[in-house]
């Protein structure tokens, strides 16, 4: 069955979003590095910067910066967040 909910690779720079899950097709070890990392169902976090040249993406969450691979965020299934803008 496929999740109605796009991967973490299809969010734009700026954007804020909430883990809903991950795929059923993430490798176990990748997975595990993950949660350790703090990607877990239910954090926040917010793209800083994707350079798809380099296949990287800089995510924001839990307080830190975390690199990731764009080809492993397709793993991380997201619910984007509109965050009202205070200006």
């Amino acid at each position: 069955m496929k999740s109605s909910f796009p991967g973490l690779d299809l969010l734009k720079e700026n954007s804020f979003g909430e883990i809903v899950s991950f795929d059923s097709q993430t490798p176990s070890h990748f997975l595990t590095e993950l949660l350790e990392l703090g990607f877990f169902p239910g954090a926040k976090l917010r793209i800083l910067n994707t350079v798809p040249s380099q296949n990287k993406m800089i995510v924001l969450i839990g307080g830190s910066k975390v690199g990731l691979r764009l080809s492993d965020c397709k793993f991380i299934l997201v619910k984007e967040e509109i965050i009202p803008s205070t200006t």
